[in-house]
């Protein structure tokens, strides 16, 4: 891949440099090719002589060609300088190797020596364009537009500013945003505790913040981090805690997941979370923020003379044209140095896995990392829903339960069995580092692929989210925050309107199942996917997420009286038939209804005046 990227690299730097010498390569030797026919010696030495003051024709060809020479040599400064660029970065990379403490300490003065110099390189570029329009329109056309020369020069300063704008735009901060709120130790004192008894047990520096948030993985840095929560930068050393996630895991297995990412606090780590990561990662942002940076230079609605659009176009395509070299240049130095970052990063996630097994076990590293690369992937779809449904004006009360229903409900054993066959090839996902395959972490911590079954992927009866005393308003918080961060990007509308109007009757209905099925235990996940396909056939706009959020909140169920009450006003004596239609062959799912359900379904019966 580094070969491709410093093919392109090459191409895009040389162009502008080679397209500049050729043209005043050309030129000259077009115009000696005259000059000889007359009988002169070439440009240079005619117009150092004397005698070209004295004919206008010398003189007038001179002072409109001067600058043939200048471009010749700055083009050929602009090609030696994109060379040497890259020279130095392969260079760079070659001396600073997979050495930890070198890329730690090297890399960010490598860094801010490079972006400087892609800035001058780009400015040189610049200049070879200002001074070839110059001397092009001298030569092709007999005369020159001055305007034309100052819009290409104008528009080149442009350019390099805006370039230097966006390329250190992330340098003063080394920050990370994340879609989370901070929890003190006064709002989370058994997740805080947790969390030390952790960092003592490894003899690891507790975290200054910790942050939940619904995204699906866990990490550590030592960069500012702010929060959806506030704009003011968490300081210090941060750790990420994944709320859908510790649905999903045991307490052993989140043990072992704290234990890994505390284990970046130990030893080098620090510094190269510190100093390195940040940094790659800025260099990332930079690159990605160069389309976000486009900025519209004409004003809708505002109709400009005609010099000044041609203006703001000539600096538009001088801007997109400067802005090639830079990105396939930053682009070559993301790719080069990602090689010495894998190696580094390799072994940093191998050492904290110990540092994880000592937390806990071995064993309960892998599942949780198991589960965090195969249950992340459902995240994505629950994002897609829960966009679709904001679409539809229906607000998800918690998504922190979201993910644990589609891993309860939508996978099943052979799902799971397959997961463990193509365990050794998955990966962990994690916003800057790449990770080692879980197969080499077995490997590394001595964990046979056999000793892992279905049922330890399966979902928990009792997780980890019981540290969190207050888990389910915390993923109430954090839904709102999602849904107001879908708003701004465009991708919903402000708000949703929840459950209401003509769906009311269906959400009193998935509390009437839940109620009679768990009147006498929880409710059990078979029963939970016959309610929903028998829901689907027989009510049109059933919900499968709303059925399940109406699961996670059971214990706030009204009595039966309030929601028979609210079900009579709502459906005609069809509809009522139906509800008991339902309600009969759910409870029948198992064979036949335990004493609770008919004492239940009887009084529903009766309450809807439908014979049972």
């Amino acid at each position: 891949m580094w070969i491709l990227r410093l093919t392109i690299a090459l191409i895009v730097t040389m162009t502008v440099p080679a397209a500049g010498y050729f043209l005043s390569d050309h030129i000259m030797s077009e115009v000696n090719a005259n000059l000889a026919v007359q009988g002169l010696p070439p440009f240079e030495v005619v117009c150092a002589m004397p005698e070209a003051s004295e004919r206008p024709l010398l003189q007038n060809m001179c002072l409109d060609l001067g600058s043939l020479p200048l471009l010749s040599k700055t083009s050929i400064a602009a090609g030696l300088f994109g060379a040497s660029f890259l020279a130095f970065i392969m260079l760079s990379s070659l001396v600073i190797g997979k050495n930890r403490a070198m890329l730690t300490a090297l890399f960010p003065v490598v860094v801010q020596i490079s972006l400087y110099s892609i800035v001058l390189g780009v400015t040189l570029q610049g200049v070879v364009l200002t001074i070839a329009s110059y001397v092009g329109q001298s030569f092709f056309l007999g005369g020159v537009r001055l305007y034309l020369v100052a819009f290409v020069a104008i528009g080149a300063l442009v350019a390099g500013y805006k370039l230097l704008e966006a390329l250190f735009d992330y340098g003063g901060k080394l920050r990370t945003h994340v879609v989370g709120v901070p929890l003190t130790e006064a709002k989370a004192p058994g997740l805080h505790e947790f969390v030390k008894s952790i960092a003592a047990k490894l003899d690891a520096k507790m975290p200054e913040n910790i942050v939940v948030g619904l995204q699906p993985h866990f990490f550590a840095t030592s960069i500012d981090v702010t929060t959806s929560a506030s704009a003011k930068p968490l300081t210090g050393d941060t750790l990420y805690v994944s709320l859908p996630l510790i649905r999903l895991m045991t307490v052993p297995e989140f043990a072992a997941i704290i234990g890994h990412e505390l284990g970046h606090f130990r030893g080098e780590d620090t510094e190269f979370t510190l100093k390195f990561a940040p940094v790659y990662a800025g260099l990332v942002d930079a690159l990605a923020g160069f389309s976000r940076k486009e900025h519209e230079l004409v004003t809708p609605g505002y109709k400009k003379p005609k010099i000044q659009v041609m203006f703001f176009f000539v600096i538009k395509i001088v801007d997109k044209l400067a802005k090639i070299p830079a990105r396939a240049l930053l682009a070559f130095m993301i790719d080069i140095f990602a090689r010495n970052e894998r190696a580094v990063s390799y072994q940093r996630e191998l050492v904290a896995d110990k540092a994880g097994a000592q937390a806990s076990s071995a064993r309960a590293l892998i599942t949780a990392l198991t589960k965090t690369s195969f249950y992340a992937e459902l995240w994505e779809a629950a994002q897609a829903e829960n966009t679709n449904r904001l679409n539809r004006g229906k607000a998800t009360r918690n998504l922190g339960t979201v993910l644990e229903g589609k891993a309860r409900y939508d996978v099943d054993h052979e799902q799971l069995e397959k997961v463990i066959a193509e365990m050794s090839k998955r990966t962990i996902p994690h916003p800057t580092d790449r990770h080692p395959t879980i197969g080499k972490r077995m490997a590394a911590l001595g964990v046979e692929a056999a000793s892992i079954t279905a049922e330890d992927l399966a979902v928990p009866e009792s997780s980890a989210s019981l540290l969190l005393r207050n888990a389910m308003a915390l993923g109430e918080n954090l839904s709102v925050i999602e849904h107001k961060r879908m708003a701004e990007l465009g991708l919903a509308p402000p708000a949703g309107r929840g459950t209401g109007g003509a769906g009311r009757h269906l959400s009193i209905i998935y509390r009437l199942a839940i109620a009679m099925s768990g009147s006498d235990s929880r409710i059990s996940d078979e029963r939970v996917r016959l309610a929903e396909a028998l829901g689907a056939e027989l009510f049109p706009d059933f919900e499968v997420t709303d059925f399940r959020q109406a699961i996670s909140y059971a214990t706030d169920i009204p009595e039966l009286e309030a929601l028979t009450r609210e079900l009579n006003e709502l459906l005609d004596s069809d509809g009522k038939r139906t509800v008991i239609d339902y309600l009969r062959r759910v409870a029948d799912s198992e064979g036949q209804m335990s004493l609770a359900e008919q004492v239940y379904f009887e009084a529903v019966a009766e309450e809807l005046g439908v014979a049972a």
